[in-house]
């Protein structure tokens, strides 16, 4: 849908007019940390700067697009790249589709007056953007969310050789935890890296839906349903701690279909333990949902392998949830363990369950460790310092 319409007029021109966030974002609808993120930096920036999105489309997106949301303009257009299942006929038909894709991109900067382009995430498509950078449009920064960084130092090839490339023109690298920041320096020496931690903004009380009815006591785990979030790890604890906790249930919040490879052998192993009634798939629920729930929940598990700054993790600490977590870089950069939430071994089953079963036993002392993490969250990792800090670095690019 095209809805052509003049620029919104910027009133502060005193500072930087227009950044246009580039993500495969689900905006203004929130499917992950990620969309958090960019939905929570875009409304905290509104009053500093223009904010646009551009969303890399689908196959059928051959034309750029406008939509609007509030005062965020959203453009789409596919950013298709020279190999695909069909090497040759992929290659030729990007050689004819790449010219006109660039022109396009570099009107549309043109047009919009945008200042500065701030890519979420390496990814292939970056490539297009760079290469405008080179050839005199606004410069390019990049924000690695986590996982990503973590996959691009493991790869190799073709993806690999062009990734490096776009990294090479970023004017900034940017971690969104000190865990990664670390990461990017080990890997990409001589760098400019900034780490700019995610923040939220203050939680905002919700009740339960209606007819809603929840276990009368529980543990949360909320996010994708894939290996990196340690899933399994939580549902191979349950057993133990049903042994001593008979009435704990585990409900695990997420979509089961991004990685039916996982998912599905994950929710086959618990029907095989006869944990069913005990271990439940509630999906994917709104933010204000699972938030509601976590006010009434035991405690929040993050047993993951890899993490940035996971937004789960940040509101439900703002909540004052109590958080057992993985024993991992990015985690211990977060909570003090034993004053503001709990760290258990990694790839640790019965550490994760003993922790559980801990936190059961002694629920006012897990209540303190949340009012401390809620502290920390909200002076330390709010939603105005992240875009106080991005506005500095968007301010120094354009210098």
């Amino acid at each position: 849908m095209t809805l052509p319409s003049a620029p919104p007029s910027r009133p502060h021109p005193h500072l930087l007019p227009h950044v246009l966030l580039v993500h495969h974002t689900h905006f203004p609808d929130i499917h992950g940390g990620i969309d958090a993120m960019l939905h929570t930096l875009a409304a905290s920036l509104q009053a500093s700067c223009r904010v646009s999105f551009f969303i890399p489309g689908g196959w059928n997106d051959k034309n750029l697009s406008q939509q609007r949301h509030g005062e965020v303009d959203l453009f789409t257009l596919r950013l298709r790249m020279p190999i695909d299942r069909h090497p040759v006929r992929g290659f030729l038909g990007w050689l004819v589709e790449f010219p006109r894709t660039l022109l396009t991109l570099r009107r549309l900067l043109r047009r919009e007056g945008v200042d500065l382009i701030h890519l979420h995430t390496l990814q292939s498509y970056d490539f297009y953007f760079l290469l405008l950078a080179l050839l005199g449009a606004p410069p390019c920064l990049i924000t690695f969310h986590g996982t990503d960084l973590v996959k691009f130092t493991k790869r190799k090839g073709w993806l690999a050789w062009m990734e490096r490339r776009c990294l090479r023109r970023a004017r900034y690298l940017v971690t969104v935890s000190p865990a990664l920041e670390r990461l990017a320096r080990e890997h990409f020496p001589g760098r400019a890296v900034r780490c700019i931690p995610n923040g939220t903004p203050p939680p905002v009380p919700a009740p339960l839906p209606v007819g809603m009815a929840l276990p009368e006591r529980f543990c949360l785990m909320v996010g994708w349903i894939e290996p990196v979030k340690g899933v399994d790890i939580a549902v191979a604890a349950w057993s133990r701690v049903l042994a001593q906790q008979p009435e704990l249930h585990l409900l695990l919040v997420g979509d089961t279909g991004t990685m039916p490879e996982y998912a599905t052998p994950l929710r086959e192993e618990v029907v095989k333990r006869g944990l069913s009634e005990r271990i439940h798939f509630p999906g994917v629920l709104p933010r204000p949902v699972w938030q509601a729930m976590a006010r009434r929940a035991l405690a929040l598990l993050m047993p993951s392998r890899s993490e940035g700054t996971p937004y789960t993790f940040l509101e439900a600490g703002a909540l004052g949830m109590t958080v057992i977590a993985s024993d991992i870089d990015a985690f211990r950069d977060l909570l003090e363990p034993g004053k503001e939430g709990l760290l258990t071994r990694t790839e640790d089953a019965s550490a994760l369950a003993d922790a559980v079963l801990w936190v059961a036993d002694h629920p006012e002392t897990a209540r303190e460790m949340g009012g401390a993490l809620a502290t920390k969250i909200a002076s330390r990792f709010s939603a105005e310092a992240m875009a106080r800090a991005y506005l500095e670095l968007y301010r120094e690019m354009s210098q």
